[in-house]
């Protein structure tokens, strides 16, 4: 079971391990992918909003794996 973002700063940690891993790896594994899938579908409004916003800036390239979730 995935916990649902309680904050802004779970959403901005969630970003930024995204982003860390891409750094490293050059690809999201696909689980990972798939439990920050069902967390946006459980998010807020407000918490989709950031999460796509800091992605674009932070980590474009991980953009692909997001579309179409909503």
């Amino acid at each position: 079971m995935v916990k649902p973002w309680g904050t802004k700063q779970d959403v901005e940690v969630a970003v930024a391990t995204l982003q860390k891993i891409m750094q490293k790896t050059g690809a999201l594994p696909e689980d990972l992918v798939a439990a920050e899938k069902r967390i946006l579908k459980k998010a807020t409004h407000g918490q989709v909003a950031l999460f796509y916003k800091l992605l674009a800036a932070e980590c474009p390239e991980a953009l692909p794996y997001f579309m179409g979730v909503l």
